[in-house]
């Protein structure tokens, strides 16, 4: 008597790789929305800390609006990440 352990194969070869190509189209498409969102985030970012750093030697920053212009660009960054 052989024992088989109590399972089997329910799909075929082929059917289990076209499962496997199309779970991989789909993460592949995660991927390229998600890295498109940080390239975009990154681009609103950077100019940010560019102007915080261009004078290092003065110890204030003149900001008018800056809790307005602050609100709005965090509006902005959880738009993208909403999106």
């Amino acid at each position: 008597m052989t024992d088989d352990f109590g399972f089997t194969f329910s799909d075929s070869p082929e059917e289990t790789s076209k499962k496997f190509q199309a779970d991989l189209t789909a993460k592949a498409s995660d991927v390229i929305k998600w890295k498109s969102k940080c390239s975009e985030m990154h681009s609103m970012i950077m100019p940010l800390l560019n102007n915080l750093k261009r004078n290092p030697d003065k110890p204030t920053i003149n900001w008018p609006d800056r809790e307005d212009k602050i609100n709005e660009f965090i509006k902005k960054l959880n738009s993208i990440l909403e999106s």
